[in-house]
């Protein structure tokens, strides 16, 4: 998957338009979009008038938007989904809610003054069904919208939710991860792995041991707290590679986020009663074949 292409791309854009791409709170007439026109091609900026507000949702003028991977799965056309170009990638982002739609009842006497969100308020949002993160305002339900707190950077709440909740639902409902287990991370340098690993570090106390595509993320994999960092090479060195760090033993967690390859060579890192969860695919490869 070529990935430098996407993000020059993008940055191009950036710096060519910085003068005109502003992100402050203002209404307008016309918003700026980078746009997907065609797979693979680079993103296009393109001015459009802003979508109505429909009952529950709001409007947030946007700081940051995270890059994830699977937005580069639908820059290459390589992921499962084939939606319809041209879009506006960009589902986790962060801003400032600048309109609320009017609603028939857009709170209840059992409703927390906290939890309504307001024009103002500081948020990030997980718009999966809409996207159009890369923009400079976008429209998203509230139930999609989370407020976050006033000392907390947009940088920071724009790169959290995605990648911490997967990580969280994978060791609590599906891997129901104990202490002092040994959990097998790959993709460990990329923004869902690093999380893997600090929260099954710092929250579960686990044994981490996290596998990455090169050296050079080695050493931040290590410093999020994971007790050994290796590099992928192929399925028997990888297999080997963990039977020597972890003195004999195999996983008892396996947090597989790769696919295609990787994912065949963590599945012999799985320990007896183990669990192989998977989190994701950032390879884009899904379909293998696997002998039982």
């Amino acid at each position: 998957m070529s990935v430098s292409p996407f993000i020059k791309g993008f940055a191009k854009i950036l710096r060519s338009h910085s003068r005109n791409f502003s992100l402050s709170s203002v209404h307008r007439d016309k918003i700026r979009s980078a746009v997907l026109t065609e797979v693979n091609k680079p993103l296009v900026i393109k001015e459009d008038s802003p979508l109505p507000l429909k009952e529950g949702q709001v409007r947030i003028d946007i700081q940051c938007c995270a890059l994830n991977s699977s937005d580069l799965l639908l820059y290459n056309g390589s992921g499962d989904a084939k939606p319809t170009l041209p879009l506006v990638p960009g589902f986790e982002f962060s801003g400032t809610i600048i309109e609320v739609a009017d609603t028939k009842s857009s709170s209840t006497e059992e409703d927390d003054d906290e939890d309504v969100l307001q024009v103002g308020d500081k948020v990030l949002a997980l718009n999966k069904e809409l996207l159009h993160g890369f923009s400079d305002q976008c429209v998203v339900h509230t139930n999609d919208v989370f407020k976050i707190p006033e000392k907390m950077t947009f940088e920071h709440a724009a790169s959290l939710a995605d990648s911490y909740s997967t990580a969280q639902i994978v060791f609590s409902r599906h891997a129901k991860l104990k202490e002092k287990q040994t959990v097998l991370v790959t993709a460990a340098g990329g923004g869902l792995g690093l999380a893997a690993v600090d929260m099954a570090t710092k929250i579960y106390k686990a044994k981490v041991i996290g596998v990455c595509n090169s050296e050079d993320k080695t050493d931040l994999i290590r410093q999020k707290g994971a007790w050994a960092a290796l590099t992928f090479t192929n399925e028997k060195s990888l297999v080997n590679k963990v039977l020597e760090v972890s003195g004999g033993k195999y996983a008892n967690v396996v947090f597989e986020a790769v696919g295609g390859e990787v994912f065949k060579a963590a599945m012999h890192c799985v320990g007896h009663e183990g669990k192989l969860v998977v989190a994701g695919f950032s390879s884009g490869r899904t379909l293998i074949t696997i002998k039982l």
